[in-house]
């Protein structure tokens, strides 16, 4: 990655049926880059504590947040 920070999201119980939708979403929210790779969604920046705040405001659970 260059030497840049990224926060890299990986669903352990399957992708979300519409990843690059999600995506977005979790861009917007968050005011930052990023894509899709694979099954993950890979935002620019250390986002963690941010997205696991999104997540949980949507009754997601979050596990692994480090």
């Amino acid at each position: 990655r260059g030497g840049k920070t990224v926060t890299r999201l990986s669903f352990r119980e399957g992708a979300p049926s519409d990843p690059e939708g999600l995506a977005k979403k979790l861009r917007t929210a968050m005011g930052c880059g990023g894509t899709v790779e694979g099954d993950d969604i890979v935002l620019q920046g250390d986002q963690i504590q941010r997205a696991a705040e999104w997540f949980a405001a949507r009754k997601v659970r979050v596990t692994g947040a480090r």
